[in-house]
């Protein structure tokens, strides 16, 4: 048995006027998932700048060890390195480049300390962390080339 609604259009009236007031909240969607080609693209630049700034220390590095000024500490070959780089692109004939050389190279020696110098205003080298001297170069032979007894392949002698 069912029983008959009770229904007072007063009160749907009045209950209607109070909810009005509100408004329903829009749905809520999903966030957008973030893309990886961002991420990807992002780890790639970070990359090639690490790699970049590596390659730079390490083109210092060597620079300076074919300088001759392997004593210098880190900022000094950076700074020698870039001079140098700077130098060139700068432009200038070829005797103001040389000459923008030798007055760097005569800077860069100016860096480094007694620990460097042989004493009579050479450079030597420093010794290796493990205690060993560093290696020297043999003193010059009087060297003279063997003959060839095989005739050449064309047969002139």
């Amino acid at each position: 048995m069912t029983q008959p609604i009770d229904y007072d259009a007063d009160l749907v009236r009045r209950l209607d006027a109070r909810l009005s007031q509100y408004v329903p909240l829009a749905r809520i969607g999903a966030a957008p998932r973030p893309t990886h080609h961002l991420r990807l693209a992002g780890t790639a630049a970070l990359s090639a700048i690490v790699f970049t700034v590596a390659g730079l220390g390490f083109e210092a590095n060597a620079y300076a060890q074919s300088q001759g000024l392997s004593c210098l500490d880190a900022m000094a070959k950076v700074d020698v390195f870039a001079r140098t780089v700077f130098d060139q692109v700068r432009g200038g004939s070829l005797e103001e480049q040389y000459a923008a050389k030798a007055r760097l190279n005569a800077y860069a020696f100016s860096l480094t300390g007694p620990e460097c110098s042989d004493g009579h205003g050479g450079w030597m080298p420093k010794a290796s962390p493990s205690g060993a001297a560093p290696a020297q170069q043999p003193p010059a032979q009087n060297f003279t080339k063997p003959t060839n007894p095989a005739s050449s392949p064309t047969g002139r002698p």
